[in-house]
């Protein structure tokens, strides 16, 4: 959007990354103090690190989402599939199933 492309599934890709690394940081991945700084933090890709505690996967993840490159973005089916994703999921339909 930054860059004057198109709006397509890659771009909720890159917003569903942004959203779980403020979950992850607590804060939004990308920050300045005006428009010109925003834009180009977003278009660099550059932001922290999320905290530590959490796994290599989630990071993984989170910077495969956020990549500035919608073509280097996974697709949907493609997030389902990575080992981080399933590992949450079936330890959720195990918590489900134990009650």
């Amino acid at each position: 959007m930054w860059q004057d492309k198109p709006y397509d599934k890659s771009s909720d890709i890159w917003s569903l990354g942004a959203v779980l690394y403020e979950m992850t940081a607590l804060s939004p991945p990308f920050t300045a103090k005006d428009m010109k700084g925003l834009f180009n933090k977003v278009i660099k890709g550059v932001y922290p690190k999320i905290p530590a505690f959490y796994s290599s996967d989630l990071s993984g993840m989170i910077g495969n989402l956020l990549q500035v490159d919608p073509k280097k973005r996974p697709s949907t089916d493609q997030i389902l599939h990575l080992p981080v994703f399933i590992a949450k999921h079936n330890e959720s339909r195990e918590a489900y199933n134990d009650e």
